[in-house]
């Protein structure tokens, strides 16, 4: 009934609507459901019947808001996959809001990061809230668990949150002891391959995304589990 309903409004047949919800129900593994009560779905496949019923008119524009929200891996994996097939098939304008930053960056030809409202002049990874404070004659961001050498001139906003792009943090496995630079120890959790490029989560009291070259980063021989240590200029911290 949930995807029939959407069928019925441009007067489909029954018999064709029959056949597109049989094919729909089959591309998301949702055969077995076909007569099951919505109220005895679980989260993930309520979100399945959304997506399936969103394109089963073959839209060629699909908005999809927050759509994997508070799913588990294999849900949203199933319905990552299913868009990412409808884009290709299609051809389709697909624009998705989303929190997940990683999810983005996967499936999105063009990310548009916002913040307070606005559109974000730099990506919003290694986003960060906590007190700009002086020290000496450095200006250090807070975190509650890290201080962060900051640009001088934002020292007039006491609480503010921070951002750093990820391909402005450096990655070494020795430490280099340099003046005007961030420098702190880690361990790397999370590798994400994407073209030539690869996304490191590093795990250094606060959880960093980290961008490098898909060649620099077999040349150093790095894993999920290997200690390193995270380099980045004070300039490159944004402070919002």
């Amino acid at each position: 009934t949930n995807i029939d309903y959407g069928l019925e409004i441009p007067n489909i047949s029954k018999k064709a609507r029959r056949e597109i919800i049989n094919n729909i129900l089959e591309r998301f593994g949702l055969l077995d459901f076909k007569h099951r009560n919505a109220r005895q779905l679980s989260g993930g496949e309520i979100q399945l019947v959304a997506m399936a019923r969103g394109i089963a008119l073959n839209p060629s524009v699909l908005f999809l808001d927050e759509i994997t929200a508070n799913l588990d891996t294999n849900h949203i994996n199933k319905l990552e996959h299913s868009i990412q097939q409808y884009n290709k098939e299609k051809n389709a304008t697909i624009i998705m809001t989303t929190h997940s930053i990683g999810q983005a960056y996967r499936l999105a030809d063009r990310v548009i990061s916002l913040f307070n409202g606005k559109i974000a002049k730099s990506g919003m990874y290694n986003l960060f809230r906590g007190e700009c404070r002086k020290n000496g004659k450095e200006y250090r961001f807070n975190t509650g668990k890290l201080s962060i050498l900051i640009p001088n001139r934002h020292y007039e906003k006491r609480f503010c949150h921070i951002s750093i792009n990820p391909e402005d943090i450096v990655i070494s496995k020795d430490k280099i002891n340099t003046s005007g630079y961030n420098i702190f120890s880690g361990k790397i959790i999370s590798v994400i391959e994407r073209d030539e490029a690869v996304h490191l989560d590093v795990e250094a009291e606060e959880v960093f995304r980290v961008q490098m070259i898909l060649l620099s980063f077999h040349q150093m021989n790095l894993t999920i589990g290997t200690r390193v240590f995270l380099l980045f200029k004070a300039i490159s911290v944004h402070v919002y």
